[in-house]
């Protein structure tokens, strides 16, 4: 009879530490069931978020590339005028003919 009451402790004990991990098993999916949602509840705005840097981007770096482009122009314009300049400094042209007269430059290259 020791022995069989020996051996229901050791069952009942059995028993409840398998209760015990099995209460701890459920809080920690509930725990992270928890932290699950946070992150999905997060996720949504860090999206968007990202979505409209990226759109900003975007149009930042058009607006650069237009600008850019804009200042490549000009570039080249203030060549030719300096070039344009140039030329008539070699021919000896006087400042004010040139001032006081209407012309066309051509940009052969």
């Amino acid at each position: 009879i020791t022995a069989e009451i020996a051996k229901d402790r050791q069952i009942r004990k059995e028993i409840a530490e398998a209760l015990a991990a099995e209460q701890l098993a459920r809080r920690q999916q509930s725990a992270l069931e928890q932290v699950n949602k946070k992150l999905t509840d997060q996720q949504t705005p860090f999206e968007d978020s990202l979505k409209t840097a990226a759109k900003k981007t975007k149009v930042v770096k058009q607006q650069l590339n237009e600008e850019i482009a804009d200042l490549k122009s000009q570039i080249k314009d203030l060549h030719v005028h300096l070039k344009s300049h140039k030329r008539f400094a070699q021919t000896g042209v006087a400042a004010e003919e040139v001032q006081n007269s209407a012309m066309l430059v051509v940009d052969n290259g």
